[in-house]
């Protein structure tokens, strides 16, 4: 276990310690999807990807397939598989493989 502390920097590490706040954002999962898909601006488009990989990273799998029920998010990552944006397909593909693990 302190090795796995060791290999995380402080703000992995406060998902860890603080589940509570990873939950508040999961709970906007959905309005992150939108926001994603609405905007046009990079910056936000890096953002919100980065806090959608953190949720399914670092939630619970029980928490995250319950969550996931009510939400379209295979269509989601299918439809950032098919962007032509780099960043975007690396961020799909590490979260479908965490999904498929």
């Amino acid at each position: 276990k302190e090795k796995e502390k060791e290999k995380t920097n402080g703000r992995e590490q406060l998902y860890l310690d603080h589940p509570d706040y990873l939950q508040l954002i999961a709970e906007n999962l959905a309005y992150l999807m939108k926001v994603y898909s609405s905007t046009m601006h990079a910056t936000i488009k890096t953002k919100c990807l980065a806090c959608l990989a953190k949720v399914v990273h670092f939630l619970p799998k029980e928490a995250l397939r319950e969550l996931l029920r009510s939400i379209r998010f295979a269509g989601f990552l299918a439809s950032l598989l098919h962007t032509g944006d780099a960043h975007a397909l690396v961020s799909a593909l590490h979260m479908a493989q965490v999904l498929m693990d």
